[in-house]
């Protein structure tokens, strides 16, 4: 806990807003990137540059040196990939998931294992299997945070090259319906050299896998990680370890072990031997595990089954609207339940602290996995909603009518036609109007084959066919010209509520999951913490959006929207006629 004035530790997150003693808390950064003193503590603020991790300017920042956070050193380092790995996996740990600091295990395995396959839904904006057999995806799987997250392979000889992040998890094609060699054969590799990845998933690469003679090179390296096993890589640390900036570090038995650790990932190696040398020697100088994880047990709980920690929504406010202080995440629902165009809250808190602040979305907000102390969730409840009748979840309970189903959040398509970019005015229907209207403008348009619109300028860009769609695009919405009854039925199996299904399955309304993300840990005291629920992953600030790299992946990659599925029982699906019917129907597309 942070020192406030009176020489009292801090007891909660206003009392450390007005209270803390420590002048290096009382910073921002101004629009310009520039430092300010405040009269005020700051738990968390990031360079401008930094506000979307992944791009140019920011990488450019961060190599430079220059300070690009501020507030509690615990939030510091949230566009290092593997930093949200090390705070992803410790907070694993605290929530007690079997598995965490030993296997890079960051869901319930019995969460993983009772989860139903993943449906296909080949041509769909939400698919699970390649266009075209043998491509590098997309595939799922359920490992990154117990949903259908999608995947690829790298490397491929079909492509796409590159591929999307994540890697899929080494095992993917020895589980589920991706066993299947008809329809998913592993694809063909463009090389066997085990650093490209693609060669591993088959056991196709050239060369040895023993750390006591594995080559001392990034492929070497590759095949001793793709074994998953820490000792095996601490051991060929130790010999590659020789005349580089690791030397010094091999006599130190903690920070071996954790580079053993950290030097291997679930899926293909994501960097080159010479970046995990580099990070064994900061091993060696920094803590055993990098966040301390002390022993005293703390529970946490969430209001509603249908709230999700580690999620919030950028941008933080809706036009016009600053962030209050509300008592829950419940209090904070009920106040987005009572104003006009919120689709989603985001309600950050900080451990032992009574209140917290409350930030409310429109339809036009995207989603930001791994919110470190952030609980997130709709304005209603499934359950509480009226009719849902032709309601789908497009993920994260942002459930929409279901002519959304062909269409998606952070995206953009470019480049525009010609004379296929309009403006619809603030006073011009809302939001959710305003996205009808540019899908009707492309509708009559004959060479528009895509729609985009921007927030909160609503900007509607008109792309033909052949354009390239752009990811991570804060406050943007896109799909086609029109969603027909193929994209509506890929949510079928998860979302329509049909007599003789279970209750709780063939709908994600009520989904519980169990993933590993602290919500709001100080650096100083970081408690053991059993979770209830809880969902997903990135990075995020207060005050600023942002979108850092996933801690699952360790990797910078946009974070995609994910569909939760309700896991309770692994074949209830199945066993109504009514299930059978609706899989036999989802999966012929």
């Amino acid at each position: 806990a942070q020192d406030c004035a009176g020489g009292v530790k801090c007891r909660d997150w206003l009392h450390f807003r007005h209270n803390c003693t420590d002048p290096k808390l009382r910073r921002m950064f101004l629009p310009t990137g520039e430092i300010t003193n405040v009269d005020y503590c700051v738990e968390f603020d990031i360079h401008p540059k930094c506000d979307a991790c992944q791009t140019a300017d920011c990488q450019a920042l961060l190599k430079s040196g220059q300070e690009a956070y501020l507030g509690l050193p615990y939030w510091h380092g949230r566009c290092d990939p593997l930093a949200n790995a090390r705070r992803t996996e410790q907070a694993a740990a605290a929530f007690g998931i079997p598995g965490a600091l030993n296997n890079h295990i960051t869901v319930d395995p019995d969460l993983v294992a009772t989860g139903v396959d993943c449906p296909r839904s080949k041509g769909s904006s939400w698919a699970c299997a390649p266009e075209i057999a043998g491509m590098a995806g997309p595939l799922c799987s359920r490992e990154f945070n117990g949903a259908c997250q999608p995947c690829f392979v790298p490397g491929t000889v079909q492509g796409p090259d590159p591929p999307p992040m994540p890697y899929c998890p080494l095992n993917i094609f020895t589980k589920g319906p991706y066993t299947d060699r008809l329809d998913f054969p592993i694809p063909k590799c463009k090389t066997n050299k085990a650093s490209d990845g693609c060669c591993l998933y088959s056991n196709t690469c050239d060369g040895e896998s023993d750390p006591n003679r594995a080559s001392l090179d990034d492929d070497g390296y590759a095949l001793v990680a793709a074994r998953s096993n820490s000792n095996d890589v601490e051991v060929f640390l130790r010999r590659a370890a020789g005349g580089t900036v690791a030397a010094q570090a091999v006599s130190n038995t903690d920070a071996m072990r954790w580079a053993g650790y950290f030097g291997w990932e679930n899926g293909p190696a994501t960097r080159t031997l010479a970046q995990v040398l580099e990070e064994t020697a900061v091993l060696a100088k920094t803590s055993s595990p990098p966040v301390i994880v002390t022993s005293q047990a703390q529970v946490v709980q969430i209001d509603n089954k249908c709230f999700e920690l580690a999620v919030s929504w950028q941008p933080l406010d809706m036009p016009m609207m600053v962030g209050t202080t509300q008592s829950s995440a419940k209090a904070c629902q009920e106040q987005c339940a009572g104003t006009a165009g919120c689709r989603h809250f985001s309600f950050w808190q900080s451990p032992g602290i009574a209140s917290g602040l409350c930030h409310l979305h429109d339809i036009s907000a995207t989603v930001v996995e791994g919110s470190v102390g952030y609980t997130s969730g709709p304005n209603k409840c499934w359950e509480d909603i009226d009719d849902t009748s032709n309601l789908i979840d497009k993920g994260h309970k942002t459930y929409v009518s279901s002519d959304y189903a062909c269409m998606d959040w952070g995206t953009l398509y470019e480049p525009a036609l010609p004379g296929g970019m309009h403006m619809i005015p603030q006073g011009d229907g809302t939001n959710e109007q305003a996205i009808a209207q540019c899908q009707t403008w492309c509708v009559g348009n004959p060479a528009c084959e895509h729609f985009s619109i921007s927030f909160p300028s609503r900007v509607c860009t008109l792309a033909g066919a052949g354009a390239s769609i752009m990811v991570n695009q804060i406050s943007t919405v896109s799909g086609r010209a029109k969603c027909d009854e193929k994209d509506k039925q890929a949510f079928y199996r998860l979302f329509l509520d049909s007599p003789g299904l279970p209750s709780g399955h063939g709908r994600v309304a009520g989904v519980s999951m169990a993933v590993a993300l602290v919500a709001g840990i100080s650096l100083a005291s970081l408690a053991v913490v059993k979770v209830v629920r809880t969902g997903a992953r990135s990075c995020r600030r207060t005050g600023v959006s942002g979108t850092a790299a996933s801690a699952s992946s360790r990797g910078l990659w946009p974070s995609v929207p994910t569909v939760l599925v309700s896991v309770g029982s692994p074949t209830a699906s199945e066993d109504s006629e009514v299930g059978r019917a609706l899989i036999s129907r989802h999966q012929d597309f």
